[in-house]
């Protein structure tokens, strides 16, 4: 049986699709995609574990979390080419690991896209109750 390697953030069949129902839309890496994918590793930190490329869970450790993301700027470098737009995310990426946080203006360029809708929570209704009322 052959292992298939998936992308472990983006795309519809990633892992994160797969698993939780979300992902970051589009191919490649720049500075959008950057940051999205930035977002959830930090997510990922938080809790304490994230995927494999085969889907499985693994421990999310700092060492993993610094890795991962110091590797997107050579995939932004690969995909968009040397722009100013990486060295951005550079920027925030370096921001990131020492603040284990995004910065507040990056924090609009995050885009994430959901493979299925929210579960509707059914609303309460309270009716009033009705008196009976007797005529005699």
């Amino acid at each position: 049986m052959k292992m298939v390697r998936r992308n472990i953030y983006e795309g519809p069949n990633s892992c994160y699709a797969i698993n939780e129902g979300i992902y970051v839309p589009g191919r490649g890496v720049n500075l959008e995609t950057g940051v999205s994918i930035l977002y959830l590793l930090l997510r990922d930190l938080q809790r304490g574990w994230t995927y494999d490329h085969s889907c499985r869970r693994i421990p999310m450790t700092w060492d993993l979390f610094v890795r991962r993301a110091r590797y997107l700027y050579a995939l932004c470098r690969k995909h968009t080419g040397p722009l100013g737009e990486c060295e951005r995310l550079r920027e925030i990426i370096e921001y990131a690991i020492a603040r284990r946080t995004l910065p507040p203006w990056a924090r609009s360029l995050v885009r994430l896209a959901r493979t299925r809708p929210l579960i509707a929570v059914p609303v309460v209704v309270r009716r009033r109750r009705l008196r009976a009322s007797t005529y005699y």
